[in-house]
């Protein structure tokens, strides 16, 4: 067995990985061999890709929510010191910046750059951990002493890599449903604003 590799996707989708290519004459072990790289190999990228993205993202929700923080905190703060200062005409500013504030948790929410973050993280350990218990098992099985028929040995490392290959599509299936769910939701939301601004600008007066 190859001693594990740190992949990186090669581009910002997650591609697949080609399967193998192995002569016709290949014995079950080295199938077996070649299956447990790829396997790996699919894996590691999965991860790779998950922990990449999540810090795109975290980097995204950390700067909007700062600048929301701060914006709000102006807002709330200028009318106070406006009032102190006997320029209470200025005091209407904070709410703009209170405005501002909550434009940009809006453009958080809408575009899920914090929902994603999180949701990539637990998705990443997730993986991670079945990439190990994966490895640990298959580890056992080609140390362990055997218990039968070398093609019972074998039969069982088949039977890990399948289970973790449906295990690991799972986890990604479900992690790109509920993103698509998440995505929906976001955008009936953003419909939903513009369809009240425009009644807003038409009518005069809010939908």
């Amino acid at each position: 067995m190859n001693s594990p590799v740190n992949w990186y996707p090669a581009s910002d989708n997650l591609d697949p990985v080609g399967a193998p290519r192995l002569s016709s004459d290949a014995d079950a072990t080295e199938v077996a061999v070649a299956l447990y790289d790829w396997v790996e190999r699919h894996a590691t990228e999965t991860i790779a890709w998950y922990l990449r993205e999540k810090t795109s993202k975290a980097r995204w929700s950390r700067t909007l929510r700062f600048s929301a923080v701060t914006s709000i905190a102006i807002g709330t703060v200028a009318p106070v010191v406006a009032v102190g200062l006997n320029l209470s005409s200025n005091a209407i500013w904070g709410y703009g910046f209170i405005g501002i504030g909550a434009g940009l948790i809006g453009v958080d929410k809408v575009f899920g750059f914090s929902s994603s973050w999180t949701r990539y993280l637990a998705t990443a350990t997730a993986l991670r951990r079945m990439l190990v218990s994966f490895q640990v098992q298959w580890l056992k099985s080609v140390h362990s002493p055997p218990v039968g028929p070398d093609s019972s040995t074998l039969n069982l490392q088949f039977e890990i890599l399948e289970s973790f290959v449906e295990s690991v599509a799972q986890v990604v299936e479900h992690e790109t449903t509920n993103w698509i769910t998440e995505f929906h939701g976001n955008l009936n939301i953003l419909e939903g604003s513009v369809a009240q601004a425009q009644s807003t600008v038409v009518t005069g007066r809010p939908g």
